[in-house]
């Protein structure tokens, strides 16, 4: 199953999110990943990207510094539309070691 029809049957489904993803060896959080990039993006946002994107130094920096202040980081991935939490914490782990 591709993305996009996983996110169909869960709106589909009665069941809970950690249920259905389990059913289909999906991790919950990937699944949630997921469906805040199609809410925000659409299509373009559940399709699986041939390129990296590129952020500026700018944007890493004031997205680490917001998310070190204590900004919620979901709220920051949105703002900056970064990809994942993920790529956010690893971006704060590199600011840190310079």
């Amino acid at each position: 199953m591709n993305r996009l029809e996983l996110l169909y049957g869960y709106q589909k489904t009665e069941s809970g999110l950690k249920v259905y993803a389990d059913m289909h060896h999906v991790n919950q959080n990937t699944m949630t990943r997921w469906i805040r990039q199609f809410l925000l993006h659409g299509l373009a946002g559940v399709r699986h990207r041939s390129f990296n994107h590129r952020y500026s130094l700018n944007t890493k920096i004031e997205a680490v510094k917001e998310y070190q202040a204590g900004f919620p980081g979901e709220k920051i991935i949105e703002k900056y539309d970064i990809r994942s939490l993920s790529q956010l914490k690893q971006w704060s782990i590199q600011y840190n070691n310079d």
